[in-house]
């Protein structure tokens, strides 16, 4: 049973397929993110296409935002998927990540016990070079970083 009042994507134990993203997690997170960090708030009810050009900007922030958390949430499943060395690095029972504080929800390995954050909206994403590595052997039979 999925917990998806907290979980954005979820990967059968040991990277077996399949994978799901939430989108209604991601969606109700995004809505709620976008209220509380928009000044003014982003109504509850949005209006497509909208009636004013403000409107419209409003409308096209948050679909942007829950685009991307979609695609970042397909990214870290991808990493489950594939069995990425450091995917969920400080979760319990996982590898601490390798990189400081500041940086670590840069990262698609990362994990987070909650919500997801559209903090980091628009940030670059990064897999670690281990992983980016580990992808390109995988995926095109490349060993090591060209």
């Amino acid at each position: 049973m999925i917990d998806d009042s907290t979980t954005a994507g979820v990967t059968e134990q040991n990277g077996k397929s399949p994978s799901f993203v939430l989108y209604q997690t991601v969606l109700a997170a995004g809505e709620v993110d976008s209220w509380a960090k928009n000044s003014p708030p982003i109504p509850t009810s949005l209006i497509y296409p909208g009636k004013s050009p403000f409107e419209v900007a409003q409308f096209n922030r948050l679909i942007q935002g829950i685009g991307i958390a979609i695609g970042n949430t397909a990214a870290h499943e991808l990493g489950h998927q594939f069995n990425l060395e450091y995917i969920d690095c400080d979760g319990a029972g996982r590898l601490p990540c390798p990189v400081t504080a500041p940086n670590k929800p840069f990262l698609w390995e990362y994990y987070t016990n909650g919500l997801p954050s559209f903090l980091y909206i628009g940030a670059p994403m990064n897999w670690l070079p281990s992983d980016i590595d580990a992808l390109n052997k995988i995926l095109v039979g490349v060993n090591g970083a060209q």
